[in-house]
């Protein structure tokens, strides 16, 4: 009996053990509710708080948790929508204010955050940030702004042209573009040589002359990616102080902050006019893709940096996963020569490696999230005219712009600082495979020599690196666990490279296309009317074949009545002059790459020169 009683006195305490509760209070203010879910994420309602009492303006809401995972959401007329996770504690108290909304633009209404826990410990660059103080000087932020309000369009243009009355090797150009509603697109070119009161084309002309190599930041295409554009601004700030006299001597950096200042405002993707101005980099279809694109050809760098952010809002709804800092990738196209695509790899690591060495978490993207070798992407299209082209990805899709903010604007500027550092160590390697690869595509074009590549496949063997493991509860790693990535650098469907490409001068959308032309820097020449040339034309291939592909016609004879109009493939443009003129160009992604696909001319009305001009 005795041993009977003990064991029921041993089962009582571990079910009191098991249902023990502890108090929290969350206090928001007065008019804001609050809704308390167990475990992270919104699918258990705990219930009504055991009591709310008044605090000067706000309200504290005590609760009976369970001790560990749980979830809130705040909000109120004229505030954010915060989802913030934390660890319930006896005594803990936990502040709800979701914040006042700035009703200005430039913000999510909707945010997320990990625990208090976890961006101390694994998202805090308090030390950093005192090497590379101009990360924290971004408009975004500065004290007393809306919580998670970015940095307006005012702020930006203040904030630059600030830095430009500060150092003589800053130059700033408000005259770069502007976007679909008449925003300004505000360039800063940093460089020792002097191009004061030049026009753009005039200072862009002296800065290719003085032989260094050319860092391009391009930067904010997406209006809901602000920690890229302030990242660009980051870089600005440095560049203005001692980290630029101590690499200006031997680099050029031109920076484009923010494509898409009107998606900013509105906190989208695209714009009122183009769902996402990132699939435009062929068509150049948008006034802010012109602008960029004319900015390249100026300026033809070495470099580009096209600067984004992922979507990772998910994360906050798991106990554990990555918690990365950024994702980096790089084009493999095999329209390239190996050497650049080689050289690209080994900055991209160098990327890796230098920001690990101050506790920077980057990844590797596998190009097979943005399709086959994406050429409308700003990440890869720039490899196609021969530069080395990176993508940096931080992460975003409205986290909480207190916790995440500061570290992924540092993150995108240390991608950058490292990419300039790179340039610096190995500039003559840098420019001679960029030149080489520039000459390569022209060579090939005047021979009609190594067939285009029109699909690419997967790699059979992965990429293998380490990658950390993250508790959400705490931020502390649990494990480095070994992540592989598997590139698109396979010649899976090919077609004969021909020497020239030759359309009708009277098709209906001629002006179009040549100004298509110009903004990807593909020069041509003009036929006569009643000229002929023995050329092949493309006829329909098997509608049931997957991809479907066109047919190469036999070689005959054409006769253009209103003459024609000749792009030879012997220029630095000729990769993607191919990617406009071949009909079929195969990618999975759902926007258009060649003039047919955009159906601003037919497949009939392309022919090719297989012979030389």
């Amino acid at each position: 009996m005795k041993r009977f009683l003990l064991f029921f006195a041993a089962l009582v305490l571990c079910a009191g053990a098991y249902a023990q509760t502890c108090k929290v209070t969350l206090r928001a203010p007065e008019g804001v509710s609050v809704r308390v879910y167990e475990g992270f994420g919104d699918s258990l309602f705990v219930g009504e708080p055991v009591s709310a009492a008044k605090h000067g303006a706000n309200v504290d809401y005590t609760y009976d948790l369970k001790p560990g995972r749980h979830h809130f959401i705040s909000s109120g007329e004229g505030y954010y929508t915060l989802h913030k996770n934390f660890i319930a504690a006896e005594g803990k108290q936990v502040d709800a204010n979701p914040g006042l909304l700035g009703n200005r633009g430039y913000e999510p209404k909707k945010v997320f955050a990990h625990t208090d826990e976890t961006a101390a410990n694994a998202l805090d660059i308090t030390e950093l940030a005192k090497k590379y103080p101009g990360v924290l000087a971004v408009p975004s932020l500065k004290a007393g702004k809306p919580a998670q309000e970015y940095t307006t369009q005012q702020e930006l243009e203040d904030f630059l042209v600030f830095r430009d009355g500060r150092r003589d090797n800053m130059y700033l150009f408000f005259n770069a573009g502007h976007t679909t509603r008449g925003l300004v697109m505000p360039l800063a070119v940093f460089t020792t040589t002097d191009i004061k009161g030049l026009p753009l084309e005039e200072a862009a002309a002296a800065v290719r002359a003085n032989g260094k190599p050319t860092i391009y930041l391009h930067a904010h295409i997406h209006g809901n990616e602000p920690s890229a554009g302030d990242g660009a601004l980051a870089m600005v700030a440095e560049l203005d102080g001692k980290y630029g006299k101590q690499v200006l001597p031997y680099v050029n950096v031109i920076i484009l902050p923010r494509v898409n200042g009107d998606g900013a405002k509105a906190w989208t993707r695209g714009t009122s006019r183009f769902p996402d101005m990132n699939r435009d980099n062929l068509l150049v279809d948008n006034p802010e893709i012109k602008a960029a694109h004319h900015i390249y050809n100026l300026f033809l760098p070495e470099i580009v940096m096209d600067m984004h952010e992922y979507g990772a809002w998910r994360n906050v709804t798991r106990t554990r996963g990555f918690l990365d800092d950024a994702g980096i990738t790089v084009s493999g196209n095999q329209n390239n020569t190996a050497e650049l695509n080689d050289l690209m790899k080994e900055m991209m690591r160098y990327v890796e490696s230098e920001g690990a060495k101050v506790g920077l978490r980057y990844w590797e993207y596998t190009q097979g999230g943005y399709s086959d070798q994406a050429p409308l992407h700003a990440s890869h299209y720039y490899a196609l005219r021969s530069s080395t082209n990176f993508l940096v990805e931080t992460p975003n899709a409205s986290l909480d712009k207190g916790q995440t903010h500061p570290r992924r604007v540092m993150t995108q500027f240390f991608a950058a600082k490292a990419l300039i550092d790179y340039a610096i160590a190995n500039k003559d390697r840098l420019q001679a495979t960029v030149k080489a690869d520039r000459e390569a595509t022209v060579r090939k074009g005047l021979e009609g020599s190594d067939p285009i590549v029109l699909k690419h496949g997967q790699n059979e063997e992965a990429y293998k690196y380490s990658r950390k493991f993250f508790d959400f509860r705490r931020g502390e790693v649990l494990t480095d666990s070994i992540f592989s990535v598997r590139y698109y650098e396979v010649r899976q469907i090919e077609r004969k490279r021909p020497t020239a490409y030759v359309i009708p001068k009277d098709v209906r959308y001629a002006d179009l296309i040549l100004d298509v032309m110009r903004y990807n820097c593909i020069q041509w020449s003009e036929l006569p009317k009643n000229a002929t040339m023995n050329l092949r034309g493309y006829l329909p291939g098997d509608p049931d074949a997957k991809p479907v592909l066109n047919v190469l016609g036999e070689e005959k004879t054409v006769t253009f009545p209103a003459g024609a109009y000749i792009f030879s493939m012997a220029q630095p443009s000729g990769i993607v002059l191919s990617m406009l003129m071949e009909p079929d160009f195969v990618m999975t992604d759902s926007f258009p790459i060649s003039l047919v696909q955009a159906k601003l001319l037919t497949a009939d009305q392309v022919y090719r020169c297989e012979k030389p001009l």
